[in-house]
């Protein structure tokens, strides 16, 4: 499955997650982090990211903004 990711839509990493969360029907008991990002994602590995716009939400988020992308682009998809 083909999910185009256009950062340009979300204000906060919490948009991101619940967006993400609907997306990719990850369960209910999704945490919205990027522990349980990395869960849901290697359980199902039917998923394939186009990102566009990647930015960062604010300066602090910086490890965050970086682990997220890793997650998205590298072999756990």
């Amino acid at each position: 499955m083909i999910i185009k990711i256009n950062f340009d839509n979300f204000e906060s990493r919490e948009e991101f997650h619940q967006w993400l969360k609907q997306q990719c029907q990850f369960p209910e008991y999704y945490g919205c982090n990027l522990d349980a990002m990395y869960d849901c994602l290697t359980e199902n590995s039917n998923f394939v990211f186009e990102i566009e716009n990647p930015k960062l939400w604010n300066a602090e988020e910086s490890f965050t903004y970086e682990i997220t992308f890793e997650l998205l682009k590298n072999g756990i998809l």
